[in-house]
């Protein structure tokens, strides 16, 4: 081991490129090549205040290459170029530290840090030209290291598996060369020794665990978003502010105690708070620093950096400023402030005391029973689903742009329109494509997706669809009239000539199994099935079943999730052969028809739909989007035409890239335990979780020949597996949650919407039984027990306080925090209910 120096001798120089009369970069590029590293040309070019640097190629992972002549090739196209080392594939991780005079010193960090652990084992180092060091390590083979510098001081960097540098001996424009240090090994001869020696070490342990440790966060006042001018209402007083700054305080604590959703938790706080910043109740820069805190706590920063953090937090204030806060009502009882009381103390785990919640109502003095829990927060009767939106950053540029546009046009949900586009293009590619997931094993998918839309009838569900498959329905329309053409032709044609070829379907519909059968027996790349309404295509399977019982239509079903050979017994027609049983299948469903698939839980059918909880629509708005033809439509046309290749034992399988291998192996393991305790939630998540793992593959399939539609790479590379990660973590098992939940009770959540909002616009504070029965329309004819039944998610959610202790209560109080917690959506009950009696032009009903 040996003690880390912060100067090196000026005169240090490059050794002569001798025997060649390549340009040094070239040169550099071959000589690492020669020695079995990965290399590929990358540009860098001055900027404003240092030197950006990017790969000249696209898929310079999967591309990097040790083969001469490509390499000659690329620095004919680009004679400029540097050479990058593509560091994942070379097993490499190096330590970056840098030295700017206006930054820390990271050079005198990293040489302090390592003197502390008895110094740095001796290994290649090389000077930058921006007068940084590269220490370059063997990576940690069983799990390497990725690009993120962990606990590192300031200064210092690291760059590993999906990360790369460039080469030493690389020359930039201006002269600044990459150095190897005298008396430290050549990277390109420790690397070529392959094992040899111990010129090449492996990164110590102790340095690999720093990295691996959670960076410290920074302090809050780097967190700030950046001020904003509010303009404030004419009236803001002490009670607005406190107001806001109790709502503050209860989103913030919120908050800090999410362990799983971060981002959303994060931008649904944000959004919330920026309200009361936009009405200028509260300060933006306070409500930033608050949240921020609340983030770091919880671990977000941790997880996924101050940047992305700093992005949602900005984005969510951003958006509830928009929309100011509405003015507080009058108060309830003298003192509406007394409700904002009760909101804070129910986020804080106080429970409204049922004696004194009547009596002191007014009195601003917490009201709680000892020893009783408590909701975690107002419950909001109108809130169908609470679940992530999709993170629409993972998508190609195509689809992304087609769900933006179509969200604003069709006013649908976007979630819903990319999944939808994912369901298409997963039709449109034929389904004998496969990709191995894993380095090892023979384990494989192919690009099936089933997608269920869940929404009610004014959601959008169809619209979504229709759009998402608009350019598959087009060309088969397409092709079924060349192929009429072609028989016109043919029944005209003096000559007897071969009969035209039917086409292969790409969309079908309602259709039977004996007719899919008949259809998939004459192509083998599979065919997409639509149904705008899943619950027809369970009911068929019962109709068409020919007194069978529904077993032999669900073993066709679960064999078209799984491809491969099958035989159609037809009643008269004898077996029919086919060759790959393979179905995409795209459909909706309403919430309230869920129960009717709980049948399908017994044998995984259910299971194997990605369900998403449909957003409400928006209005749908008429404006124009400057887009250079069809992008979308494009995509998945020439999805349409790509095709595996082929050897002798049948279509060649792609593989993930060594590079994302720890991605993949990371998901595995989340699934892995996440499935052995799903089983105390809702009946069928566990089963669905544990299929996950091939939804994840066939994803990522979709994803990268949607990224390479002409001419895809055999190799996944690793930032196509982490999105491919990224969409079942973050949208699909959120999703997932709810709607498992949701099939599990089939809640009668509109019910409830109705009888709070009667609540909210009755004027009332205090309720008996014969108010509901009388006033809300599906309480007619209920006893005080069913009431009390049809109640109790109001009472559960800290609306309604029953005035004695027990199963049967015969009266209730409104919680104060109500009309305060929920102004603006009374005002909304009110103004809705009013526009719907002048329309009817009937009396005003509540």
């Amino acid at each position: 081991m040996v003690a880390l120096s912060t100067r090196f001798n000026p005169d240090d120089h490059l050794e002569p490129a001798a025997m060649t009369c390549d340009p040094p970069n070239l040169a550099a590029a071959l000589r690492h090549a020669e020695a079995g590293i990965p290399v590929f040309p990358a540009l860098v070019s001055p900027g404003e205040t240092s030197w950006n640097k990017r790969p000249a190629i696209a898929g310079w992972q999967a591309g990097a290459s040790i083969d001469p002549e490509r390499i000659r090739a690329w620095w004919r196209q680009f004679p400029h170029a540097l050479p990058g080392i593509e560091l994942g594939r070379a097993g490499l991780v190096v330590i970056d530290a840098d030295r700017h005079g206006d930054g820390p010193d990271g050079i005198a960090a990293l040489a302090e840090l390592a003197a502390l652990h008895g110094g740095l084992p001796v290994g290649p180092i090389v000077e930058t030209a921006g007068g940084g060091l590269h220490y370059v390590f063997r990576n940690v083979p069983a799990d390497p290291l990725g690009n993120s510098p962990g606990a590192l001081p300031a200064g210092v960097d690291v760059r590993g598996a999906g990360g790369w540098i460039v080469a030493p001996g690389a020359v930039r424009s201006d002269g600044a060369a990459y150095r190897e240090v005298d008396g430290a090994p050549s990277l390109a001869e420790a690397f070529a020794e392959d094992g040899a020696g111990d010129e090449l070490p492996t990164i110590p342990a102790w340095l690999a665990e720093i990295i691996r440790r959670p960076k410290a966060p920074a302090k809050p006042e780097t967190w700030r978003a950046p001020a904003r001018p509010v303009a404030a209402p004419a009236t803001v007083g002490d009670r607005e502010r406190r107001y806001a700054a109790k709502a503050l305080a209860a989103e913030a604590a919120k908050l800090a105690s999410v362990t799983s959703g971060r981002n959303s938790a994060l931008n649904a706080a944000a959004v919330k708070v920026g309200h009361y910043v936009g009405a200028g109740w509260i300060g933006e820069a306070e409500a930033s620093d608050a949240l921020a805190e609340a983030a770091t706590a919880n671990g977000y920063v941790a997880k996924d950096g101050s940047r992305a953090m700093l992005a949602t937090l900005a984005s969510g204030l951003r958006a509830g400023m928009a929309e100011p806060a509405a003015p507080l009502p009058d108060r309830i009882d003298d003192d509406a402030e007394f409700g904002a009381a009760i909101v804070a103390g129910l986020k804080r785990g106080e429970r409204i005391d049922p004696k004194t919640a009547e009596a002191n109502a007014g009195e601003g003095r917490p009201l709680r029973s000892e020893g009783a829990s408590a909701p975690e927060a107002l419950f909001d009767p109108w809130e169908a689903y609470i679940v992530p939106s999709f993170p629409l950053d993972v998508l190609p540029p195509a689809i992304r742009g087609f769900v933006e546009e179509k969200a604003v046009h069709l006013g649908t949900c976007r979630s819903a329109l990319a999944m939808a586009a994912l369901g298409a293009c997963s039709g449109a590619i034929d389904h004998r494509w496969k990709l191995r997931p894993r380095q090892h094993g023979e384990w494989s998918v192919s690009p099936r997706l089933w997608v269920l839309l869940v929404g009610d009838p004014s959601r959008g569900k169809t619209p979504a669809i229709n759009a998402a498959l608009a350019p598959i329905e087009a060309e088969e329309a397409a092709r079924r009239q060349a192929y009429l053409n072609a028989v016109g032709e043919h029944e005209r044609a003096p000559v007897t000539s071969p009969e035209p070829e039917k086409p292969d379907r790409l969309v079908v519909g309602d259709v039977t199994v004996e007719k899919l059968g008949e259809i998939l027996s004459r192509q083998s790349r599979g065919v997409l099935v639509k149904r705008d309404e899943i619950a027809g295509w369970v009911g068929a399977m019962e109709k068409y079943s020919g007194g069978r019982g529904s077993a032999v239509d669900r073993a066709f079903w679960l064999q078209a999730y799984n491809g491969g050979t099958f035989t159609v017994d037809r009643q008269t027609r004898g077996e029919l052969y086919v060759s790959n049983l393979s179905v995409s299948l795209i459909g909706g469903i309403q919430p309230a028809r869920l129960a009717q698939l709980r049948d399908l839980e017994a044998d995984g059918l259910l299971q194997r739909f990605l369900p998403v909880m449909m957003a409400a629509r928006t209005y749908p708005e008429d404006r124009p989007f400057h887009r250079d033809g069809d992008p979308y439509g494009r995509l998945v046309t020439a999805l349409l035409h790509v095709h595996p290749e082929w050897s002798a034992s049948g279509p060649v399988p792609l593989k993930v890239h060594a590079d994302g291998a720890r991605i993949v192996e990371a998901l595995m393991r989340h699934l892995f335990d996440l499935e052995q305790v799903a089983d105390v939630y809702a009946a069928g998540f566990q089963a669905f979780v544990g299929k996950l793992g091939g939804v994840f593959g066939s994803l990522a399939l979709v994803l990268h020949l949607a990224h390479h539609p002409e001419a895809p790479p055999s190799y996944v590379p690793a930032d196509i597996v982490e999105k491919a990660a990224r969409i079942i973590r973050e949208f699909i098992i959120p999703h997932a949650q709810e709607f498992y939940r949701t099939a599990a009770t089939v809640t009668d959540g509109d019910r409830t919407a109705k009888v709070a909002s009667w609540i909210l616009t009755s004027g009332k504070t205090q309720f008996v039984p014969s108010d509901f029965v009388r006033n809300v329309a599906h309480f007619k004819n209920l006893g005080v027990w069913e009431v009390n039944k049809a109640l109790s998610p109001l009472v559960a959610g800290g609306w309604l306080v029953p005035a004695e202790v027990g199963p049967l209560a015969r009266k209730w109080t409104l919680s104060p925090a109500v009309p305060v917690f929920f102004a603006a959506r009374a005002a909304e009950e009110d103004r809705r209910k009013a526009v719907l009696a002048d329309l009817m032009r009937s009396p005003r009903k509540r």
